[in-house]
């Protein structure tokens, strides 16, 4: 298997927080990123395995769309133009 070494990354938990051991090294001897979060297919994840940097970024995501939505309900647009919106323009939709 190969190893995308830009994207490999090291995140500790749990009690190994507290006594962190050295970072992981690659065959090149460049040591592994270590993180404290980190977003793995859309959820972020972190070292204390708490949901409130997930939920943060949805609800920022969610505020963002819904302000366009009401802007282009102000501005006159049509039920199915913001419907097209949801479901088709939004580039976090499907």
């Amino acid at each position: 298997m190969n190893i995308n070494e830009k994207k490999t990354k090291e995140m500790l938990t749990g009690q190994l927080r507290r006594n962190a051991p050295p970072s992981l090294m690659l065959e090149d001897g460049t040591e592994v990123e270590r993180v404290t979060v980190f977003t793995l297919l859309g959820v972020h994840i972190s070292d204390n395995m708490n949901w409130a940097q997930h939920v943060n970024e949805l609800a920022s995501k969610v505020a963002s769309g819904l302000y366009f939505l009401k802007q282009l309900n102000r501005s006159g647009a049509s039920t199915e133009d913001l419907v097209c919106f949801l479901y088709l323009g939004h580039p976090n939709s499907a």
